[in-house]
C-alpha cells in the first residue's frame, strides 16, 4: 500500500506504481509479467499488460479487485472507530455530503490526503 504521506509527496500515480513494485517484490516467486487494471503504469518496474475495465475481462483482476475492496472497507470500519464523526463505516471514505461536512467542521485526520482534488476545492490549508 501507499501511505497518505507518500501519495501527497509524489502523487497518486507514482505512489500506486511504487506500491505495486513493493507488493510484487514481496511475492515468494517473481512473476515474469503482470496484468493491471486500467491504463499502462508508466513507473511500474515490471513488464505488464494494462486492461481497461480489467475487472470485467480478466478473472485475476476481478478477484484482486474484490480483495482490495474488502480490505479497504475493513480499514474504513476501523478508522470509523477512531474517527466516528467522519462516517467512514457508512461512506467508506468517499466524498459524501456527510464526509465533506465533517471535513469542514473537524478538519483533516492523518488519513486524509491533502492532494485530493475535492479537499483542495473545499478546505483552506
Amino acid at each position: 500500500a501507499a501511505s497518505v504521506r507518500e501519495i501527497d509527496r509524489i502523487n497518486i500515480l507514482r505512489a500506486t506504481a511504487r506500491a505495486m513494485d513493493r507488493a510484487l517484490t514481496r511475492l515468494p516467486e517473481s512473476p515474469d509479467h503482470v496484468v493491471v487494471d486500467g491504463l499502462p503504469v508508466r513507473d511500474l518496474s515490471w513488464p505488464h499488460d494494462a486492461v481497461v475495465e480489467g475487472d470485467a475481462h480478466v478473472h485475476s483482476i476481478a478477484c484482486a479487485s474484490i480483495v482490495a475492496k474488502v480490505c479497504r472497507d475493513r480499514l474504513m470500519c476501523r478508522l470509523h472507530g477512531r474517527y466516528p464523526d467522519y462516517g467512514w463505516a457508512r461512506n467508506m471514505g468517499y466524498g459524501t455530503r456527510e464526509h465533506r461536512a465533517a471535513l469542514r467542521d473537524k478538519g483533516l485526520t492523518p488519513h486524509h490526503r491533502t492532494s485530493f482534488g475535492l479537499l483542495q476545492l473545499e478546505l483552506p490549508f
